[in-house]
């Protein structure tokens, strides 16, 4: 039913990379003085350097994949939060062909080390794989987990995750202004039964607070049967010690 009632466009829409762009050029803004990112920009990026942080121990420079990154604001926040940053870490950016469009212009024009795409190359190899706020996007998420795992990524971060302890995974329909969009409600048990097919483990489970539409906290879920509400998003990181580690 999800996918017959979906509208095109969505995320590729010319309002939604405006709004990308924007919060993109805020961020940016405050990191050249020096001054804190707007809350409300990073709030889905909690954990990623720290993530970053520890690889950072192998001495070299760390690759990194992140798949729906929009116009960088993941890389901004490592910035800020991780002093002498430069030539420390390759930053990739997966994204649609319209936000890539958009994202190599910004790119240029702000002179950021920024790599996009609008795929994970087949035989495309990196240290963490970061997706926020994506997953539940993809009709065929599964194939997704599988090519995460083929880069061999020591780490994989899942951030603003839509998961709970449901007896299956369903399919919703996100009102997005003019665009209806199918998003996935991750059953927990799902999610890591498909992850662990391909050697990784949860290795860390924590809520992901946050401002939406208003609300504080917690999702506006009322119109769900109780069966099938969540309080909170999730972030979620899995690891494979033995991939990448091991070829050092």
């Amino acid at each position: 039913m999800a996918e017959k009632d979906k509208k095109e466009e969505g995320f590729s829409s010319s309002r939604y990379v405006a709004q990308a762009k924007l919060a993109a050029t805020e961020s940016l803004v405050k990191i050249k003085k020096k001054e804190r990112i707007p809350l409300f920009h990073k709030q889905r990026f909690t954990h990623l350097a720290s993530i970053i942080v520890s690889l950072l121990d192998l001495k070299r420079e760390i690759e990194i994949i992140d798949f729906g990154g929009g116009l960088g604001i993941g890389y901004m926040k490592c910035l800020e939060s991780i002093p002498n940053l430069d030539n420390r870490i390759t930053y990739n950016i997966v994204e649609l062909d319209e936000v890539c469009k958009e994202g190599i212009i910004f790119n240029d024009e702000n002179d950021l080390p920024l790599r996009y795409s609008n795929s994970i190359h087949k035989n495309q190899k990196c240290d963490l794989v970061f997706c926020s706020s994506t997953l539940q996007y993809i009709k065929d998420w599964k194939i997704l987990v599988e090519e995460f795992a083929r880069t061999e990524a020591a780490k994989i971060l899942l951030s603003d995750v839509f998961c709970g302890y449901f007896s299956n995974s369903f399919v919703t329909i996100q009102n997005y202004y003019e665009s209806k969009i199918p998003h996935w409600f991750f059953s927990t048990s799902d999610l890591i039964s498909e992850f662990e097919k391909y050697g990784y483990y949860l290795s860390m489970h924590l809520e992901a607070t946050g401002s939406r539409a208003g609300t504080v906290d917690f999702l506006p879920m009322s119109n769900f049967p109780k069966s099938h509400r969540i309080e909170t998003t999730s972030h979620l990181l899995f690891s494979n010690a033995n991939v990448r580690y091991a070829k050092l």
